[in-house]
């Protein structure tokens, strides 16, 4: 529209006036484009199975929930192995895999006693560890180190005595969980050889004090 002709020009102006004077208003508005947050892809795996979601939080434990996981305070959460805060926010990645790890209580039988242990650790001597009770040289387990840690998992322990071992004036310190002396001195890398015998005799019951003498007899 050419506004230089005084015609047109005047008849814009009473135009507006007329509008203005009815109470119509006329305004040009800028309207902010909406800010859409990023998403990322999340691959969660839990009880055996792996969850795949899509979400635009970066915090663990919306992620959790989202996947229907009401998590415990003893329960871990691991990202490339190593154990995050589900409550503290990631840096902002395309995607996530971690890995979910319930807590799992546990027996420890010690001397008839049942301990329950409860731990977030994927393995018996991981979860052993944790609760301050790692095992010493010569303990036996009812179960291996490397056994997976599952609820309701049942572990007999018998801790080593020491022993004092007597070997053709020579003596021998040594630890051993055995209950008979002939496993004893297995554990200690004695073997009884033709007319060798020990005191107690190698069937029976290691004594209180641990102490064993071993005789060698040499054939003529």
């Amino acid at each position: 529209m050419n506004l230089k002709n005084p015609k047109i020009t005047l008849a814009a102006g009473l135009a507006c006036l007329a509008l203005f004077g009815t109470g119509v208003w006329l305004a040009i508005s800028t309207v902010e484009p909406q800010t859409i947050p990023p998403t990322s892809r999340v691959s969660l795996w839990a009880y055996g199975h792996m969850f795949d979601l899509t979400t635009s939080s970066t915090i663990p434990a919306d992620w959790l929930a989202q996947a229907g996981i009401d998590i415990q305070p003893a329960d871990q959460l691991l990202i490339r192995g190593l154990v995050v805060d589900p409550q503290v926010a990631l840096p902002l990645a395309a995607q996530y895999h971690l890995q979910y790890q319930p807590a799992a209580a546990f027996e420890l039988i010690e001397d008839g006693q049942a301990q329950t242990l409860v731990s977030s650790s994927a393995t018996l001597g991981e979860a052993l560890w944790e609760a301050g009770q790692p095992p010493q040289p010569g303990d036996w387990l009812s179960a291996d180190l490397h056994t997976r840690l599952r609820p309701g998992l049942q572990v007999e322990r018998r801790r080593a005595r020491p022993l004092t071992i007597e070997i053709q004036g020579l003596i021998l310190n040594a630890r051993s969980s055995a209950l008979i002396t002939g496993e004893a001195l297995a554990d200690a890398g004695i073997s009884l050889q033709g007319l060798d015998y020990s005191i107690p005799g190698e069937g029976q019951p290691l004594p209180g004090d641990g102490r064993i003498r071993v005789v060698r007899v040499t054939e003529s």
